[in-house]
């Protein structure tokens, strides 16, 4: 719960953008790295392609930040397929954190 609030208060998420209490999917997680490296506003811009197979199973207005985290290679998915709607592990989730802290060098 401190987590929660703590990324609520630095802007990581949004009021009532995530149920805590629920995993994360791979989408989601996109969008909160590529919010912290050039922001919604970019993100949202209808300029990005995203090179994956299952792109049409991307939610609506998430393409952006997964071209943005897939092509820094923060989140690459297979590399066919992304995954956009499966629920992000705890050892996945910690290689994404350090290829994004290695991006901030």
């Amino acid at each position: 719960e401190n987590y929660y609030r703590e990324a609520k208060r630095t802007g990581l998420i949004l009021e009532n953008e995530v149920n805590p209490e629920a995993a994360l999917t791979r989408e989601e997680v996109a969008k909160f790295i590529a919010r912290t490296l050039v922001g919604d506003k970019i993100a949202r811009l209808n300029i990005y392609q995203v090179p994956y197979k299952d792109a049409g199973r991307i939610s609506q207005g998430y393409q952006g930040y997964i071209a943005i985290v897939s092509g820094l290679g923060i989140m690459t998915g297979d590399g066919t397929y992304f995954h956009p709607q499966d629920q992000v592990k705890k050892g996945e989730a910690c290689v994404v954190l350090v290829r994004y802290l290695k991006t901030e060098k």
